[in-house]
């Protein structure tokens, strides 16, 4: 594990918090993104433009037979969003279980 400290900075950070480590997305990630407002939605990345900074993904919806697993919303290409890695709030903890995602508990 590498760490970036900004030595120009005059006083070096203290608590974790403080600490900025920046993401890269990678795809097949399940993440955490920020939408309209304080709304969060879960997406899995499908492919990164690392020059834009940008993220294709399918968003996951709450499963309706199943309120503990999510399922794509909808299927097809037209059913990708592209998102700015800014709007990423966090990598999502879960695991796969056909025909969704669980997230951990």
């Amino acid at each position: 594990m590498m760490s970036l400290i900004n030595n120009a900075r005059e006083v070096l950070p203290v608590r974790e918090d403080e600490i900025i480590v920046p993401y890269f997305p990678e795809p097949n990630e399940m993440v955490w993104i920020a939408w309209e407002g304080q709304q969060k939605w879960l997406g899995l990345i499908d492919k990164v433009v690392s020059q834009e900074m940008t993220a294709r993904v399918y968003f996951y919806i709450q499963s309706l037979s199943d309120c503990q697993l999510y399922v794509r919303e909808a299927r097809g290409t037209v059913a990708s969003n592209t998102v700015h890695w800014n709007i990423i709030i966090d990598k999502a903890s879960g695991y796969w279980d056909r025909p969704g995602w669980g997230p951990a508990e």
